[in-house]
């Protein structure tokens, strides 16, 4: 059962992720802050101060969900266009170990060498038209090994970043 929300947790199986993509101006916004301060400051320790930054408003925010409680928001990233970058990625805890974010990363991918054809409420501002033939993102030191198994390269040394080492990780995009 999920503490929660009192709902079983569904099999590996069962997972299907939908994925909300929108602006920092969007209302859903407030879901995405939520995990973020629930998994980065209450869990992890990290500062609210340092949790939201500029690049909010100029990236895309990504809302997941299981397909079978569309409702219920699971987790959450960002992505900096400009920098072909993705950021504050965050699982609530009951939901890890499961798949789940390896199908978010992945399904996210998919929308990039899509050219994110399936966001419909970012501003087209936000949005590059050229798809993105590499991906990077600062991975914390205990991940590097799941971001290594869906195909994430780490690159030069580790770097301090918001008080926590970090590993600069990249990926090549390859259309389907």
């Amino acid at each position: 059962m999920d503490p929660q929300t009192s709902h079983p947790i569904p099999s590996e199986g069962q997972l299907k992720l939908q994925t909300i993509c929108f602006s920092s101006t969007c209302s859903l916004f407030d879901v995405c802050r939520k995990i973020r301060i629930q998994v980065f400051v209450t869990e992890q320790g990290f500062d609210l101060g340092d949790e939201f930054d500029e690049l909010d408003q100029t990236s895309v925010h990504v809302l997941f969900s299981l397909s079978i409680r569309p409702n219920e928001h699971i987790g959450t990233l960002r992505y900096d266009p400009k920098k072909a970058k993705i950021g504050r990625i965050a699982l609530l805890p009951p939901y890890r170990r499961l798949g789940i974010g390896k199908q978010m990363m992945l399904s996210f991918e998919r929308q990039l060498v899509d050219g994110l054809s399936l966001i419909d409420q970012a501003p087209s501002s936000l949005l590059d038209s050229s798809t993105p033939t590499q991906i990077r993102l600062h991975s914390q030191i205990p991940v590097i090994g799941f971001y290594s198994t869906i195909g994430y390269q780490p690159v030069g040394p580790t770097f301090i970043e918001d008080g926590a080492p970090h590993q600069l990780m990249v990926k090549q995009l390859v259309p389907c």
